[in-house]
């Protein structure tokens, strides 16, 4: 179950990470699709799997 941040510091940063890895997860994309099937499935996701950005790159 991923951690929530209760604290808007944590929040903060949790948000700024999160923005990150969907970056890094375009672009991995970008250069193999594949990544787009790897990642839907990965556990590693799990706390972006409800954002609409993550939905529309692993779609």
């Amino acid at each position: 179950m991923p951690v929530r941040c209760t604290t808007k510091p944590a929040a903060n940063h949790s948000r700024k990470i999160s923005e990150e890895a969907l970056v890094f997860l375009e672009h991995a994309i970008v250069l193999d699709p594949e990544y787009a099937i790897k990642a839907s499935g990965d556990k590693d996701f799990d706390i972006l799997r409800d954002d609409d950005r993550f939905k529309a790159l692993v779609t």
